[in-house]
């Protein structure tokens, strides 16, 4: 299974995909602020469905700045 990052023309497996608390697990935030991030475009977001997101661990440590 396949998705596509909202706004971008980047295509990801599934399983590349980690959840809020996942991605907060690895930046060492609270998913509430993962999920906070998310909505104000912060960091990018893969949008499932109208209540599902999912994380490219890539891109959102690029857009953070992290590991340059």
């Amino acid at each position: 299974c396949w998705a596509e990052a909202h706004n971008r023309d980047i295509v990801v497996s599934m399983d590349q995909l980690l959840t809020t608390k996942e991605i907060g697990k690895k930046l060492g935030l609270e998913p509430r602020t993962i999920t906070e991030w998310a909505r104000k475009g912060k960091i990018p977001v893969v949008r499932l469905s109208s209540k599902v997101i999912r994380f490219d661990e890539a891109a959102v440590m690029a857009a953070l700045g992290v590991g340059n």
